[in-house]
């Protein structure tokens, strides 16, 4: 093999103990709210801080805080909101949606 560097697997274990780190600072409220909650308000009416956590946990694989995922609300409502006045328009006596 020359000068390369190899490497002997001596035992192989299929099943790992081992539990899955899902603590992750790097989930921030913006990419929370992008990626979880705007769909979520989008097709739900009420959506709990309980729900956000179930739903990163489930779906993400990332706890996050209680406080995280209440920011994350209210940035997702500000975005919609946002998404939703762009598309209203007044044509005469007629609001447009």
């Amino acid at each position: 093999m020359g000068h390369k560097h190899t490497y002997q697997i001596k035992s192989y274990v299929k099943d790992h103990t081992c539990g899955r780190v899902t603590k992750n600072r790097s989930a921030k409220s913006k990419w929370v709210a992008n990626f979880a909650v705007v769909n979520k308000l989008q097709t739900t009416e009420k959506v709990t801080i309980k729900d956000i956590i179930n739903d990163m946990r489930k779906n993400h694989s990332v706890d996050i805080t209680k406080g995280r995922a209440w920011k994350a609300k209210q940035i997702a409502q500000k975005l919609l909101m946002g998404m939703l006045t762009g598309s209203i328009a007044w044509s005469g006596d007629m609001l447009l949606i």
